[in-house]
C-alpha cells in the first residue's frame, strides 16, 4: 500500500457520498481511506458501514465528539501510524476530485524525487458555478524556503491541505496549544517539513464553497467576530514561529500577517458587517502603526496600497 487517505467528517451525510466516490474511484488504486467520524449525529456512520462493505480499502473510526482542538487534531494524525503506507492525502468531507488526481500526485512525487505535490483547484458553489482556484500552466519544483514563501503569497497554492500529496514524515511536528484548530494553525509548520515540493497547475480538485465552510471569510454570513478574531490569533502565531524557524523570511511573514488585516478590513466593511466593524477598527490601527513599512515594502501591491491610503 501506497498511500492513506483520510477524511475527518461531521454531519455532512449528504455531502460525504460524493466525496467517498470520487475517493473509491480513482484510476491509482493502491491506497487505504480512513474516514474518521467526528461524533456526527445524523445517519453518517450507517453511510460509512455501507461503503466499508463494499469496498475493503475504506476503514473508519469513529469519536464521541466532534473536537477540533490541537490534541483531537494530533490525534486523528496519529491514526495514521497504523498504516504502512508512505505517503498520506487529506480530503474534506465537503470536497471531491477528478479520477486521475491521486495518480497525478504520486506521478509528480515520483517524477521530481519530491516529498510534496499539489494540484490545481476549483471553486464550486452551491449554484453550480466554479472558479478557478490556482490554475496556471507548467509544472513549479521549490526547495524548503521557496514552498514557504509560495505558500504565504496564496499565487500557486495555499495553506489548505486538499490537492495535496505528502510523504508521512512531513507530519511530524509539534502542534500548537489550542482550542479551534484550522489550517493556518498548522500549514507553515508542516510545511517547514518540506525539503523539496512539485506543484502543478491542472485543476483536479474542487472545493465546495457554502456557507458552513469552517473556515471560509468569503460571505457576510461566515465573517464572524469569533471567525475573525482566531484568524487574526494564527496569522500572529504564524508570524512569531516563522521568525525564529525561517528568520530569511521574516519580513515577508509580517507583511502576510498584515496583508490579511488589509484584505479582511476591506471585506468587512464592503459587505458591510456591522457586528465586525470594531474589529476593523482595531485592524485599522495596527495597519496606520506600520504604514511605513508597509508603503515602503516591496511587498504590498497597487490595491493594497490604495486601501492603505484611505485609511
Amino acid at each position: 500500500m501506497k498511500i492513506i487517505i483520510q477524511t475527518v467528517t461531521y454531519n455532512r451525510a449528504g455531502l460525504l457520498e460524493r466525496t467517498i466516490n470520487s475517493v473509491l474511484n480513482q484510476s491509482f488504486t493502491d491506497f487505504e481511506y480512513l474516514i474518521v467520524n467526528n461524533g456526527s449525529t445524523d445517519n453518517t456512520n450507517d453511510l460509512i458501514n455501507e461503503y466499508c462493505k463494499k469496498d475493503s480499502r475504506v476503514k473508519t473510526i469513529s469519536f464521541s465528539k466532534n473536537r477540533i482542538d490541537s490534541v483531537a487534531f494530533k490525534k486523528r494524525y496519529e491514526l495514521l501510524n497504523d498504516y504502512s503506507a508512505p505517503y498520506f492525502m487529506r480530503i474534506d468531507d465537503d470536497d471531491y476530485m477528478e479520477l486521475n488526481t491521486v495518480d497525478t500526485l504520486y506521478n509528480l512525487i515520483m517524477e521530481h524525487d519530491a516529498d510534496a505535490a499539489r494540484v490545481g483547484s476549483r471553486y464550486v458553489y452551491p449554484d453550480g458555478s466554479m472558479k478557478n482556484k490556482f490554475v496556471f500552466d507548467g509544472i513549479y519544483v521549490y526547495n524548503r524556503i521557496e514552498a514557504m514563501t509560495e505558500m504565504l503569497k496564496r499565487e500557486k497554492f495555499n495553506s489548505a491541505i486538499g490537492g495535496t500529496l505528502l510523504s508521512k514524515n512531513i507530519l511530524n511536528f509539534i502542534y500548537p496549544d489550542i482550542n479551534h484548530v484550522r489550517d493556518i494553525h498548522i500549514s507553515y509548520r508542516r510545511m517547514n517539513n518540506v525539503q523539496k515540493m512539485v506543484v502543478s497547475g491542472e485543476p483536479l480538485y474542487y472545493f465546495y464553497r457554502h456557507d458552513k465552510n469552517m473556515s471560509g471569510l468569503d460571505s457576510a454570513e461566515q465573517i464572524t467576530p469569533e471567525k475573525i478574531n482566531q484568524h487574526l490569533e494564527a496569522n500572529t502565531m504564524r508570524t512569531q514561529w516563522l521568525s525564529e524557524h525561517m528568520p530569511e523570511i521574516k519580513n515577508y511573514v509580517f507583511y502576510c500577517e498584515l496583508s490579511f488585516m488589509i484584505s479582511l478590513y476591506e471585506r468587512i466593511h464592503r459587505l458591510e458587517v456591522k457586528d465586525c466593524f470594531g474589529i476593523a477598527d482595531e485592524m485599522k490601527d495596527i495597519l496606520q502603526k506600520n504604514i511605513s513599512f508597509l508603503l515602503n515594502s516591496k511587498f504590498c501591491t497597487i490595491r493594497e496600497n490604495e486601501i492603505l491610503i484611505s485609511l
